[in-house]
């Protein structure tokens, strides 16, 4: 997913011409401007022609406007706080270079051209507590996006939404929150990608005491999201919604509390699959929910995997398509679980595989399989004490089980 390689070749060249400033291309008008009634700056061009800029940001709010084609003069404007950028109908290249501990507020509009957006965005220590937001939109072209952030400053937020029209979407981002940030909180909400095919990969440095991390990747096709927070810390949050085809999470923490939740799936995409892989390097406490309405249309998989934390508290609820799928949980530490699998109809194969004790308690893990021919295992360790319910539903099933009793499965065994 490096670059923009999966863009036509048609996009890339275009993409290659505004980078080098090509004669060949049409650009269009630069303008900018403070806005007396917001003290926003807006940076704007006319006409069908492309965009082709850099926006420098230095301390205390200091913006350079920088028109890569040389039509216009570099312009710079004091104390900005927020910029909105907008492009005509052209193909662009939108840069921004940030190195200012302020908060800010960024918007980008690439009308309906194709876009190629870059932002190296830096938050160094001077404020008490910074504020960074991101909106952006498109028309019906195909956009290329890839963010670097980074924040040293005690208290710190990243939010980035989006209003992307059709076109194909091709996003790299990396979030850090470095050493010196106490609280941090970084929600991306990418789920209105638009009509398209969407790549989206997307990984958080994170070294905060506490941090609250959300992310969205709407329908986009094939998604990686990963979280490191490897030194230890006091708590770390993790919310996830993700309904494409191609999901793949990844989770290492050194928390000493660490709580996640995984929401997603969707009813249109046959062979769909989703992996999340959760490590915790110390002793502390992990709490995961899983809420997958629907797997896929078929064939589906779920694969989620639970390791090396003192104690997992997993709950939630996983929904299987009417055809058939495959859903595989393994944890590695002691568990307590209130989990409902349901597959719904269709020939599935359930796997639960709790490698440390599986507790007992209140509420248990309850699985029901639904009509068609299914297979499951429920696997706990030695001096587990859970209950789980299992009902196999109509046909010809088979079930085994270390604890726990079932109903309605033609075959059952230990």
């Amino acid at each position: 997913m490096a670059g923009h390689a999966f863009l036509r070749p048609l996009v890339r060249a275009l993409l290659a011409a505004l980078a080098a400033g090509g004669a060949s291309v049409a650009h269009a008008a630069l303008f900018s401007g403070l806005d007396p009634a917001t003290g926003a700056l807006n940076v704007g061009s006319g006409g069908p022609g492309s965009t082709n800029i850099k926006v420098e940001v230095g301390s205390g709010g200091r913006v350079t406007v920088i028109d890569n084609t040389g039509a216009t003069a570099p312009r710079t404007y004091p104390g900005v706080g927020a910029i909105n950028v907008t492009s005509g109908a052209g193909d662009d290249l939108v840069e921004f270079d940030i190195n200012s501990s302020q908060s800010l507020a960024l918007s980008v509009a690439t009308g309906a051209g194709n876009a190629f957006v870059k932002l190296q965005w830096k938050v160094p220590p001077g404020a008490a507590s910074t504020s960074s937001t991101l909106a952006m939109s498109s028309g019906g072209g195909n956009v290329n996006v890839e963010l670097d952030f980074a924040s040293e400053t005690p208290t710190s937020s990243f939010a980035w939404s989006s209003n992307f029209g059709g076109g194909e979407k091709l996003i790299k981002g990396s979030v850090a929150f470095k050493p010196g940030t106490i609280n941090a909180r970084k929600n991306v909400d990418l789920a209105n990608l638009g009509g398209g095919f969407h790549l989206i990969s997307f990984e958080v440095d994170n070294e905060a005491r506490d941090a609250s991390l959300a992310f969205n990747s709407g329908f986009a096709r094939d998604v990686t999201y990963k979280v490191i927070s490897d030194n230890p810390t006091r708590s770390l949050n993790v919310d996830t919604q993700l309904r494409g085809a191609r999901n793949n999470v990844e989770i290492l923490s050194a928390s000493a509390a660490t709580t996640t939740k995984f929401s997603g799936g969707t009813a249109n995409t046959q062979g769909a699959e989703t992996n999340y892989v959760v490590v915790q390097s110390v002793l502390g406490t992990l709490s995961a929910t899983l809420n997958h309405a629907a797997l896929g249309a078929s064939s589906s998989k779920l694969n989620a995997k639970f390791d090396g934390a003192a104690s997992l508290a997993l709950g939630g609820t996983v929904t299987g398509s009417i055809v058939g799928d495959a859903i595989k949980l393994e944890t590695g530490m002691p568990t307590s679980s209130t989990l409902l699998v349901d597959t719904l109809d269709g020939d599935d194969s359930v796997d639960f595989i709790a490698g440390n004790r599986l507790a007992g308690g209140a509420g248990q893990p309850r699985f029901l399989l639904g009509a068609g021919n299914d297979v499951l295992n429920v696997i706990a360790a030695a001096g587990s004490t859970a209950i789980p319910s299992i009902d196999c539903g109509a046909g010809e099933d088979f079930a085994k089980a270390t604890v726990g009793s079932a109903a309605g499965c033609e075959q059952f065994g230990r």
